[in-house]
């Protein structure tokens, strides 16, 4: 474990936590950007758990980051440290994606239609396909990343349950902006 600091200003909230940039002085060289995804008081160390052998396992296949660093604080919402873990940041949300775009494109859908597949191939089912969960990683090969792995369950049913919520999702968004610029 690192010794893990972050700015006052959260990114994004939700309901298990908050996400913070952060960085650490005996880890960071400095050239790469992290996020702590800091999780609420009240969450269990089992389900913690559970979300971090689900993302470890996903980012084996390529569709999630990878986690850096984790700590599992106290469970009582009036005591004890926030459990936390640490990931590499991403570049832009699928929103930002969409908004630029107009649309995402054949190969963009593609690209998620593997992500479900891969992650099919490991049994997990990301169970919570919200587009907030679908980043992009820009680096040599742009590519989506699914985040958030605290609902995910073993099994297979990817293509059956999340994707289609999640493209259903994706289809109101892109008709949300198109409908909007007109």
């Amino acid at each position: 474990m690192f010794n893990w600091q972050h700015e006052p200003e959260s990114f994004e909230s939700g309901r298990q936590g908050t996400i913070y940039k952060c960085w650490s002085p005996q880890y960071d060289d400095g050239k790469k950007k992290y996020v702590m995804k800091k999780f609420k008081k009240n969450k269990s160390n089992t389900t913690f758990i559970k979300e971090v052998d689900m993302q470890r396992c996903a980012a084996e296949v390529g569709v999630a980051p990878p986690i850096i660093d984790f700590y599992i604080g106290g469970t009582d919402k009036t005591k004890g440290d926030h459990s936390y873990i640490v990931m590499e940041k991403l570049d832009q949300t699928i929103f930002n994606i969409i908004r630029s775009q107009g649309k995402l494109t054949d190969d963009q859908w593609k690209e998620l239609i593997k992500l479900y597949e891969k992650l099919d191939s490991i049994n997990v089912i990301h169970n919570d396909a919200n587009p907030m969960n679908v980043m992009m990683k820009f680096g040599p090969t742009p590519r989506f990343l699914l985040l958030d792995y605290g609902m995910s369950k073993r099994g297979h049913g990817n293509m059956h349950i999340s994707y289609p919520l999640l493209r259903a999702r994706l289809l109101r968004e892109e008709e949300r902006i198109s409908s909007s610029s007109r």
